[in-house]
């Protein structure tokens, strides 16, 4: 069906249309999105989107995960009706009492400068481990996400007109980001362009045998956690009843490095909005959440950001 292809592929960033295409498989049963029929789109009732909300949260999914399943859903019903295909959204909140996507979830604890300076002690001189390192340093000084630190490519990088090295990632909503190295972090990063080489593609390949192909998210998360594991400071947190099948969550992720990344910031008493600006949040609400979290964690935030680094980095001389 045209208007589902349509749906999947409208969004810009990789990540978000293959997130839709798991969507919209989960909620017609099929393997396929070429398997969805006419017939199958068009008899869905809003009976039936209670049903599969009902089925998610006995599965045990969070809220937010709920919301972003059953949107890519809606985004399909509201393509169909700007086609004028159909009359009314089944999906739409009037019918479907959606829960709020973000308002009750935990935040991911904030990585504390501490914590960063013992991880980033774990990688090693190696090829693996100046990439590591690099990867780790972005994440908590710039606050990067996985995906982001994945698609940087060498090419990308360049001077500006103040002759700061700098480089531009697309990110969420099909946005993009400028990101500004100082000095500290130009020196980390020539240290793993040593190890790397000159040439381009990705800035972080999965393997030196593959220097084509980009690491993964799931490998940067493997990367992280073990690093954290290594250096004694990861452990197993306790998970909210009813939240991801009582699979494990861990301490310290990926994410909280971007946490860090913003505690540290709001612990040296920047404005609320120059932080939502520098990390790109849609909303500064969504940054706020974050400092409410750090407000009972800001008496260990005594180390600056490029102080991790410039503490560290002597490993990799």
């Amino acid at each position: 069906m045209k208007a589902v292809h349509t749906a999947v592929n409208n969004p810009t960033n990789e990540h978000t249309r293959r997130a839709i295409e798991v969507d919209l498989k989960g909620f017609f049963g099929v393997t396929d999105i070429g398997k969805i029929t006419v017939t199958q789109v068009m008899s869905v009732t809003p009976d039936h989107a209670l049903v599969y909300r009902q089925t998610l949260e006995n599965a045990g999914y969070a809220n937010a995960t709920i919301c972003r399943r059953m949107s890519s859903v809606r985004r399909l019903y509201k393509l169909l009706q700007r086609q004028q295909l159909i009359t009314f959204n089944p999906l739409d909140t009037a019918f479907v009492p959606m829960p709020s996507p973000k308002a009750d979830e935990i935040i991911t604890a904030p990585l504390t400068a501490d914590e960063a300076i013992k991880i980033l002690m774990v990688p090693t001189h190696s090829w693996h481990g100046r990439r590591n390192y690099m990867m780790m340093v972005l994440a908590f000084c710039l606050g990067l996400r996985r995906s982001e630190i994945a698609g940087i490519r060498a090419e990308q990088l360049h001077r500006n007109a103040k002759g700061e090295l700098e480089f531009t990632i697309p990110i969420k909503h099909g946005k993009q980001r400028i990101c500004v190295l100082d000095a500290v972090l130009e020196q980390a990063l020539w240290k793993w362009v040593e190890k790397r080489g000159p040439q381009g593609g990705p800035l972080f390949p999965a393997s030196m045998r593959k220097p084509e192909k980009h690491i993964g998210t799931d490998q940067i998360y493997s990367t992280f956690h073990t690093a954290a594991r290594r250096a004694g400071v990861q452990r197993e947190d306790p998970r909210p009843k009813g939240k991801g099948h009582g699979m494990k969550k861990w301490h310290i992720s990926p994410h909280s490095f971007r946490a860090g990344c913003i505690v540290e910031m709001f612990g040296q008493h920047i404005p609320v909005d120059q932080i939502k600006k520098f990390i790109h949040h849609e909303s500064a609400a969504t940054t706020i959440r974050y400092t409410d979290r750090a407000a009972v964690n800001l008496e260990p935030i005594n180390t600056a950001m490029h102080g991790v680094v410039e503490q560290t980095l002597h490993r990799h001389q």
